[in-house]
């Protein structure tokens, strides 16, 4: 965070529309030496989420949470040869948290989120475009656009959600059935990563 130096703060200063997350402190604790930071949830607290997407703009997009459920995070590795096979072949045959896990991958990869309207869906596009522009300036890499989505009653308009961790409402539409309605959260999370060599693109 220090090493970021100002150009975060100043964009989200100048930029109201930013869906960067705020940090408010910064602090060391002596006790153990360690640093941390107090910041906001994009997510309201104590709200219960529906879907909840991890977007990094490539094929590492996964869901976090799938229709109020959490996805297990079953990841593949080498020492699990197996699963690559089954993967090729007989995608039957793996673990049902890893086969969950995997749609959820696909899912979050193709999804285009039309369901939203045209002029949200350009707005959240010029924020995301403007907050990267500063983020490549500032030499900083691997952070997520984090979508979640709360299930409300039919008809409820945004002032019937709570506003996001940024102070700002969620836009909310209407299921196809009409029989609920789903208030999307959008931020930009984890982006306190800068290039060196352990990160590589």
């Amino acid at each position: 965070l220090l090493g970021c130096g100002e150009p975060p703060p100043r964009h989200i200063l100048e930029d109201t529309s930013s869906l960067l997350t705020r940090f408010y402190y910064h602090f060391k604790r002596p006790a153990d030496g360690q640093n941390y930071v107090v910041m906001n949830s994009m997510v309201p607290p104590s709200t219960p989420v529906h879907d909840l997407y991890d977007l990094k703009g490539s094929a590492d997009d996964k869901f976090m949470v799938m229709g109020g459920k959490k996805v297990a995070q079953t990841h593949k590795r080498w020492f699990k040869l197996h699963w690559f096979a089954m993967e090729a072949c007989c995608t039957g045959a793996l673990p049902g948290d890893r086969r969950r896990y995997m749609a959820g991958k696909t899912r979050a990869l193709h999804e285009r989120f039309d369901m939203l309207p045209a002029a949200d869906r350009q707005r959240i596009r010029e924020s995301v475009r403007g907050d990267v522009a500063m983020l490549r300036s500032a030499g900083l890499m691997d952070y997520s656009l984090l979508v979640a989505v709360v299930k409300g009653a039919a008809g409820a308009t945004a002032d019937a959600f709570p506003p996001s961790g940024n102070g700002t409402k969620p836009v909310v539409v209407r299921s196809p059935a009409g029989d609920a309605s789903y208030a999307f959260y959008v931020g930009i999370i984890d982006f306190l990563q800068g290039w060196s060599g352990g990160k590589k693109a």
